[in-house]
């Protein structure tokens, strides 16, 4: 099974890698393309859009490298496997069997970083703080244009750079920070497309951005639904030539996407050897569901605005039952009950309770900006304004429901980091508050916009707060282990927790036995180290009896993995490793448990205020190294 995985994506994944190659090639010069409409734009807002672009993408990169937590992982455990798959691209080894469950479009991007700053885990932190730059820049042109308003883009695109659940993973997360800039680009190309703005390259500029976006996050296919329904923003004379200009386009993007489609045969038929099970691909039938759920609600939508001149109130409340109903037939009505507090399988029943809290939950987002989408949101007006409402909803509903496939518990930022795309739309309304308020008669009344501007940065202060380098579990140890793995010598051996665990898994009426080794991606912790972590090689516990017979100098690693048992105690391998005489620490500190996720499973929860982390050497067999000339 093993070997057929290998070939499969021997013959899989160059083909993808060259395909997101062209595309991020083809997106700059489409970007390019546009700012230079823009700037020759007959209409005073689109200057004005351009250079509230540049100066939030400024904005943003000062307060990416300030504020953004530091270490440039992982959320998650996976991230580990981006990291390094990065690094194998830009040593254009395409036919490397890459071992991360997501699609490539963020490493493709960092593996030119890494090509510029070397080998390092710096570069894909860089790629992320590129792409936050981007969603910044990409904001402020895009509320310009669907507002039509100088004002809007300015609150746009500075909101985007300055919202504290978007700078919590400006830099650590290696993956939503791509889905929300490249979502925000697709839009505002099939945006210009739809109105006959931009030329062919508009056109171009929707189908490589569709495709990239939806090879950013596995949940990400289904944001094609939102693409495909941009014509519905236009007057209803112009929905034909809209459609005819942006539906070609995105379909574009599902050519592309053939080398994943295509295995998704595979999965359905329970094929674990199918290149779209090893992409992650296996959450496609709970993807296509909420797309398809949120297609019936858009068509239907849609239908009654244009029938029945019913207010914007009526719309979202449609869009919300048939939400419920969605979630309510995939989880239970238990997906409604109250928790102050989840772990690990117990995050599954509060899905639709905590991911609806991110966008209006004061720890993250500003009370201001809240306040500013709620005016933006009920001053449209007219059947054209309820669809664009409807085309919004679409855009935020379709995030929230696809990402329902994960687990969105607050522990403490789970479900953030899987809604943070839903924060573009939440903008866009926002931008469109501020606009509202600020602008009569076609004339700006600066005392408003100062007096706006003042009462949003004050409610900054505490959401703001949040966002410093928290020192999660995982980010601890990748930074203590940087400095300590770098000072082993050359083809080091650290043997790691390899223990079987039986975890519980939702629906399933047995355990399931899960191997730490494999599940937190132990093999490439050094590999993700980079140039620090290059003479060190990490390999089971169970395999020291080997190891120890060879030349090489052996040390345990005393890991999270120790700590992953649900219950205070250590696993059986590292007791066994404790128990041992001879070890003797080469380095080792404490660090302050502050889980980011349980990783799905109560089995695995690390217990305990603290945690000793640590690599420790034979006594002996470090005297023979001593000992030889």
């Amino acid at each position: 099974m093993v070997l057929a995985q290998h070939a499969l994506s021997s013959g899989g994944y160059p083909l993808i890698i060259l395909l997101l190659l062209v595309a991020w090639a083809s997106f700059v010069v489409a970007a390019g393309v546009l700012a230079l409409c823009f700037h020759k734009g007959e209409e005073p807002w689109r200057r004005q859009a351009l250079w509230a672009a540049l100066s939030a993408g400024g904005l943003a990169l000062v307060l990416g490298l300030v504020v953004s937590p530091g270490p440039p992982m992982v959320c998650t455990y996976t991230g580990l496997s981006h990291i390094t798959s990065a690094y194998h691209l830009a040593a254009f080894e395409w036919h490397w069997p890459f071992p991360t469950d997501y699609p490539l479009t963020v490493p493709v991007l960092a593996a030119f970083f890494v090509l510029l700053m070397g080998r390092l885990p710096e570069a894909f932190g860089a790629a992320n703080l590129m792409l936050f730059v981007m969603a910044a820049a990409g904001m402020a042109l895009l509320a310009g244009q669907l507002w039509r308003s100088r004002v809007a883009a300015w609150a746009g695109g500075l909101m985007v750079a300055t919202t504290p659940l978007v700078l919590l993973f400006a830099r650590g997360d290696v993956l939503s920070i791509g889905y929300l800039s490249l979502s925000i680009w697709a839009v505002l190309f099939g945006l210009c497309a739809a109105r006959g703005e931009g030329g062919r390259w508009s056109q171009v500029g929707l189908a490589v951005a569709a495709l990239l976006v939806c090879q950013a996050r596995v949940e990400a296919i289904s944001f094609l639904l939102v693409l495909g329904a941009l014509p519905l923003t236009l007057v209803r004379r112009q929905w034909k030539e809209g459609a005819q200009r942006t539906l070609p386009w995105v379909g574009g993007a599902l050519f592309f996407l053939l080398p994943h489609i295509g295995n998704l045969v595979g999965e359905f038929a329970g094929d674990d050897r199918s290149l779209a099970a090893e992409t992650g691909f296996h959450y496609a039938w709970k993807t296509l569901l909420a797309a398809g759920f949120l297609a019936a609600g858009i068509l239907l939508a849609g239908h009654r605005v244009v029938r029945v001149r019913a207010t914007p109130w009526w719309l979202p409340a449609v869009l919300f039952a048939l939400l419920v109903t969605a979630l309510a037939s995939l989880y239970g009505w238990a997906v409604w009950g109250p928790a102050s507090h989840c772990w690990g399988i117990a995050c599954e029943a509060q899905t639709w309770r905590t991911v609806a809290c991110w966008l209006v939950s004061p720890k993250l987002m500003p009370p201001a900006l809240m306040a500013l989408a709620l005016v933006g949101f009920f001053s449209f007006g007219g059947s054209a304004g309820a669809r664009t409402v409807a085309w919004l909803v679409l855009w935020a509903g379709g995030i929230i429901a696809a990402s329902s496939i994960k687990m969105t518990g607050e522990l403490p930022y789970e479900g953030a980091r899987t809604q943070l795309p839903a924060v573009a739309p939440l903008v866009l309304v926002a931008a469109l508050g501020v606009s509202r308020l600020a602008v009569h008669n076609g004339r700006i009344r600066w005392r408003k916009v100062v007096a706006l501007a003042v009462l949003t940065a004050g409610t900054l202060v505490v959401p703001m707060r949040t966002v410093h380098l928290h020192g999660f579990d995982e980010q601890a140890e990748f930074t203590a282990l940087r400095s300590c793995i770098g000072s082993l010598p050359e083809r080091s051996i650290l043997v790691a927790p390899d223990d079987v665990l039986d975890v519980v898994m939702l629906g399933d009426i047995g355990s399931t036995r899960v191997d730490l080794f494999h599940l937190y991606r132990s093999a490439y912790l050094t590999e993700a180290l980079g140039q620090a972590g290059r003479q060190a090689q990490v390999v089971p516990f169970s395999a020291l009896p080997d190891v120890l017979k060879g030349g090489q100098p052996v040390y345990w690693l005393r890991s999270l993995s120790c700590y992953r048992t649900g219950n205070g105690s250590l696993t059986p391998s590292c007791q066994q490793a404790l128990a041992m005489e001879g070890w003797e620490p080469v380095c080792e500190m404490t660090i302050d448990n502050l889980p980011y996720t349980a990783d799905f499973f109560d089995e695995t929860r690390i217990v305990g205020q603290t945690i000793v982390l640590g690599v420790y050497a034979i006594p002996g067999r470090m005297e023979e190294e001593h000992a030889a000339p």
